[in-house]
């Protein structure tokens, strides 16, 4: 939360903001979509960094979220995601939208 907020308090756009968390966790599907298609295995950092087009470490933290979902979970999340991105780009307040959808994504991940 405090990472959000100071990106908005040094004039980051919400949407912008919206657009990296909406990147990250694309990501995160892919990354359920390479668990499952390798399972038993777990896939290896260059396989999931060729798989996810990302850099190494990036996707293995990409990975790390995905092994705590489901389909089932990712599509909830992502549904989530997008809801709270039409609430800021449909004229209500931006930053709320944008706090209700961190708070919920520290509210599912938090350890």
């Amino acid at each position: 939360m405090a990472v959000a907020r100071r990106l908005v308090e040094q004039g980051e756009a919400v949407q912008r903001i919206f657009g990296a968390l909406s990147w990250q966790f694309m990501l995160v599907a892919k990354g359920v979509g390479l668990i499952e298609a390798t399972r038993p295995r777990r896939p290896s950092a260059g396989q999931a960094a060729q798989a996810l087009g990302a850099k190494p470490f990036v996707a293995q933290r990409a990975l790390k979220l995905a092994e705590r979902l489901d389909e089932r979970a990712l599509r909830g999340l992502l549904s989530e995601l997008l809801a709270a991105e039409v609430r800021a780009k449909s004229g209500r307040d931006p930053e709320l939208a944008l706090e209700s959808a961190v708070i919920g994504l520290a509210a599912r991940f938090g350890r």
